[in-house]
């Protein structure tokens, strides 16, 4: 029963524009082990930091994170942003709630002091949090030659614009702009899934089964003619830790042709493609994505 426990959890489900549930019962509790993130390094396997007991917490009705209420996520909703929906409980407690953490990117260094990068890739950015309320909370690296690395957040400022940082102890990690990292929070927690809160700051719906995660709206990834296969940043498409990545095309207007290069389907961070038209306006994506543990 641990193993199954380990590896799979309650499903996330969608629920509206700010909204996402655990759906439970009396009958059909949620059960979750507080293990902590799953590992970007060993397929399965979960890290914590030192911070989560691994124990048991059980719901017996339905638990919600909303955009509406701000003590159920970190910081300040952001638009174009992955959040990263975590179960936590407090030592004693015997159920969970749910919490949101923005996911990061590195922008740049000095002294161990990071400031942050917005999910395009594009600008910095801050988050509004508290000052210092990440302060021995854990920041664990997911991509770039730190990937897997843990290190202690000693502090965080509280800019809410275009200079958010965030302090860590340790010896200096190995950064280049644009790769993620995440915050472990400091309590029991396990992480659920990913969300994406779109330009319009709502949630993009999906259907999560298992580890399955389908995404119901189509996602534009570019528009216009596009002669020569040219790179595109799925980082607002697609989730950072995915392993596989299937994709339907819709096209606005059918007249077009298309070639997709195989990074499409191997990887989320990176692609290429080709696009030409006679006239057409915009080529959008539905994306079915496999997220961690198994991946």
């Amino acid at each position: 029963v641990e193993a199954f426990d380990l590896t799979y959890c309650p499903n996330l489900e969608w629920v509206d524009a700010t909204q996402v549930k655990i759906p439970a019962t009396a009958d059909c509790p949620a059960r979750v082990m507080l293990c902590g993130f799953p590992c970007p390094v060993h397929r399965g396997l979960f890290v914590d930091g030192g911070l989560s007991d691994g124990k048991y917490r059980a719901n017996s009705s339905d638990v919600v994170m909303d955009f509406d209420t701000a003590a159920q996520f970190w910081g300040n909703e952001k638009a174009d942003q992955w959040y990263c929906v975590y179960a936590i409980a407090g030592d004693a407690d015997t159920t969970f709630t749910l919490k949101a953490m923005p996911v990061m990117r590195y922008s740049s260094q000095a002294s161990q002091v990071i400031t942050l990068r917005n999910n395009a890739n594009s600008s910095n950015i801050g988050y509004g949090f508290t000052t210092n309320e990440l302060q021995n909370a854990k920041l664990l690296v997911l991509s770039g030659t730190s990937k897997g690395r843990i290190r202690t957040i000693t502090a965080n400022n509280n800019d809410n614009g275009t200079d958010g940082t965030v302090t860590y102890s340790g010896s200096a990690l190995t950064m280049t702009q644009g790769d993620w990292f995440m915050v472990l929070p400091n309590t029991n927690f396990r992480y659920l899934g990913m969300i994406l809160n779109n330009a319009s700051s709502n949630i993009v719906r999906f259907w999560k089964e298992g580890n399955r995660v389908n995404w119901n709206v189509p996602i534009d990834i570019c528009s216009g003619a596009i002669d020569g296969f040219t790179a595109q940043d799925l980082a607002l498409q697609a989730v950072m830790m995915s392993r596989w990545q299937f994709l339907t095309m819709v096209p606005i207007w059918p007249r077009y042709s298309m070639s997709i290069r195989p990074q499409w389907i191997l990887r989320g961070c990176a692609a290429q493609c080709r696009l030409t038209a006679a006239s057409w306006t915009v080529i959008k994506f539905t994306w079915i994505t496999k997220i961690p543990p198994i991946r």
